[in-house]
């Protein structure tokens, strides 16, 4: 016996549905005799065990239909049928019929939908911070809500910012810590949920020592942030589960509540279709805030037709614990305007995207805005329409993602994209990255990327995308990288002006020794200045520090600059102005609403995610690549950063999780790749329109088209 990675467990478990119990566990995993099994590296390993540490504790299947804790059995059943005031014959709008149910439900209940479509056409139903409520259908394709209303249907009412009872953490700060000291222990108290707040990682020799740095386009402060529940209370600390996710000790550490401990625990949406109206839906069928061990099993989404410039069939903020499992999402017609992906993810914690199935136009299966930690997303697939080249399996937008694993995925695209700001240590592990690479944008640090298949020989050629700007304003200019151990020295780069950008040049420009120096910081990078002149409450004259001012775009259509200025240890700011004015270091900023401080008042300035355009040379410096196969679109690919150790089937399972059924394990396999869907359940399901078959031996899988050639570039 071995163990396999840290495996830093005990995050947490409950009973029932509301408090962990158990702090600390260790996992002994099973290894080969004579064989080494390669590790993580410890400041990159989470708890992902799922049912114990990451989605519903104890696992979904207890709940569901003939569980061991069915509430249609523990608890109490309403029958959502015309008896029941709720109208399946797709006529009446049933939003009366189920807010009134959820209204007068007490206790666990399950608001059982039979066969029939169910019309929602006004949106709306509130939560009412109501716990261990399950909406149940008959079945996929038996029970279908037909959406036909821009409102979101279901609605989490969120109990307010998690800001109220600030306190200073000190003491032990280290990874794993599990109890903290914080002085004062007044509104703190055994099971409400706390928000645990990184300083932004800035300084200067931390970072140039490769320590992950915190950032974003607009400055703002601790986007670091991980969600807890008190689980003891001290004299003067609390101990919460999970543990601290990382190390803090070199910086501030507050934790904060909500006012009330008014939140949404404990419910399930399960065994149904939703359509929407092709003329109109809602943004969101679900929107849920501050939910805790709640789940998605077994759902279709069908016809999401992209109406507006965002939305998502689930969207899930603050939430802890949570669950998406065996979930189908299907967008059917693309409108030229963006969407937020099929689930959208804000300031998640614990919580597990596993098996479902993404297809059609989305721009993104799943949506990350910004602060998830410690989730998973495993074994989930993706098509890929063969009309677009810009779908993405997931996508990590703002800022900061951390400690999260992405495992035995199939699609066609991965990308951590630091538009608005930096992530860190996540851990991209055996996935079959088919379309043509995994891309990790500027300010992503300390990233594994380990045991994956990039791209499928014959037709895709498969790499890496590491530190590239957005390109936003046309001046992609120069190179920044603080540590100074890139070794990308003679590597192609197409974001230097006129080797590509903006003129659709095929040019390229060759990375020079010269290009990496340590301690090189972006033009950027924390900018001081003083507000000279004070024109009126929205507009100032800057004298600048630092940092590349222009006026408008210099790249036709790109983005203008939009700066943002903090003052006050960044308790005031002025968020997202416009640049109307540059003559040497003197910078004018306007403003449509606040107040600018004082004449001579010392401020930072961040110029938005059109600025720091130079290339990141120390995303592939920090990171870690372990025995990875790249594709050749020209034929037969090869096993790059090969290891003597074994790599571990799994990051997140001991041995074949049952679902898997007859298929193979682990389904990627970098040494012996298979470029085929059907390697996890979710594309065999996807490609075949049933699970795999349970038992027996490993069934043979076939090929997987993908709708022509790709090429790597920016």
């Amino acid at each position: 016996m071995a163990l396999r990675g840290n495996w830093l467990l005990g995050w947490g478990s409950f009973n029932p549905m509301k408090f962990p119990l158990s702090l600390f566990l260790c996992t002994a995993l099973a290894t080969p005799a004579g064989a080494a099994d390669w590790t993580l590296p410890a400041a990159n390993q989470g708890a992902w065990v799922p049912g114990t540490n990451i989605g519903v504790p104890g696992g979904i299947d207890q709940y569901l239909a003939g569980g061991a804790n069915d509430r249609a059995v523990t608890g109490t059943v309403v029958n959502m049928d015309i008896a029941g005031g709720a109208d399946n014959t797709g006529v009446t709008d049933c939003q009366p019929a189920i807010a009134a149910a959820i209204t007068a439900a007490s206790g666990a209940t399950v608001l059982d939908f039979p066969a029939g479509t169910y019309l929602l056409d006004s949106g709306y139903i509130y939560s009412l911070y109501k716990d261990n409520i399950t909406i149940r259908g008959a079945g996929v394709g038996v029970t279908t809500f037909h959406v036909s209303t821009t409102n979101p249907i279901f609605l989490f009412s969120a109990p307010g910012t998690m800001d109220q009872n600030p306190r200073t953490i000190t003491g032990t700060k280290t990874k794993g810590t599990a109890t903290l000291t914080i002085g004062s222990v007044s509104g703190y108290t055994v099971g409400k949920r706390v928000l645990i707040s990184y300083e932004n990682e800035t300084d200067t020799t931390r970072i140039q020592s490769g320590a992950s740095l915190t950032w974003t386009s607009a400055g703002f402060p601790k986007r670091r942030a991980v969600l807890a529940d008190i689980t003891a209370v001290g004299a003067d600390s609390i101990t919460i589960d999970p543990p601290l996710p990382d190390d803090a000790t070199y910086l501030t550490l507050t934790c904060g509540t909500n006012a009330s401990d008014s939140r949404t625990e404990g419910w399930g949406f399960e065994d149904f279709s939703v359509t929407f109206d092709t003329a109109q839906h809602t943004t969101q069928f679900v929107d849920m805030d501050s939910a805790g061990r709640s789940w998605f099993h077994n759902l279709d989404f069908e016809d999401w037709s992209k109406k507006t410039d965002s939305g998502s069939c689930i969207k899930m903020t603050k939430a802890y614990q949570c669950e998406v499992r065996k979930c189908r999402g299907n967008a059917v017609i693309d409108t030229g305007v963006g969407s937020d992906g099929f689930v959208e993810t804000v300031n998640t914690t614990s919580c597990l995207f596993i098996d479902n199935i993404i297809v059609g136009q989305w721009g993104s299966g799943f949506y990350d805005s910004g602060n998830a930690v410690n989730n998973a997303w495993a074994y989930n697939y993706r098509d890929f329409p063969a009309s677009s080249l810009s779908q993405r399996l997931i996508s990590f937008h703002d800022a900061h993602p951390s400690l999260n694993i992405l495992e035995g995925n199939v699609g066609p695209f991965i990308q951590a994209d630091g538009y608005h700001g930096s992530a860190s240590q996540q851990t991209f592990y055996r996935n079959y990255v088919y379309g043509p690479t995994v891309a990790l944008g500027r300010m992503n640090r300390n990233n594994v990327i380990a045991g994956n298949v990039i791209g499928e020989d014959g037709t895709t050629d498969g790499g890496l995308s590491l530190g590239n700007p957005n390109n936003g304003n046309g001046a992609a200019d120069g190179f920044a990288g603080p540590t100074g151990l890139s070794d990308q020295e003679g590597e192609l780069d197409y974001t230097q002006p006129g080797y590509g950008v903006g003129g659709g040049s095929i040019n390229t420009y060759v990375i020079q020794p010269e290009d990496i120096s340590e301690g090189d910081f972006w033009q950027d990078w924390e900018i001081t200045a003083t507000l000279t002149t004070r024109t009126s409450d929205l507009v100032g004259v800057f004298t600048v520090a630092g940092g590349d001012w222009f006026t408008g775009s210099s790249l036709t259509g790109g983005n203008v600059l939009r700066p943002t200025v903090w003052w006050n240890s960044k308790a005031s700011s002025m968020v997202q102005g416009y640049v109307t004015a540059v003559s040497g270091n003197q910078v004018t900023c306007t403003w449509t609403s606040g107040v600018l401080p004082s004449v001579s008042t010392a401020v930072l300035m961040y110029p938005g995610a059109a600025g720091w355009q130079e290339r990141d040379l120390d995303v592939g410096a920090t990171l870690t690549k372990v025995e990875n196969y790249h594709s050749l679109a020209s034929g037969t690919g090869s096993l790059q950063n090969g290891t003597a150790d074994t790599l571990p089937d799994s990051m997140m399972y001991a041995s074949k999780p049952a679902f898997f059924g007859s298929l193979a394990w682990p389904p990627v396999n970098p040494n012996s790749p298979t470029f085929s869907a059907e390697i996890i359940p979710a594309g065999y399901r996807a490609l075949n329109e049933t699970d795999p078959p349970s038992g027996g031996a490993a069934i043979t899988t076939g090929s997987l088209s993908i709708g022509g050639a790709l090429t790597i570039g920016n």
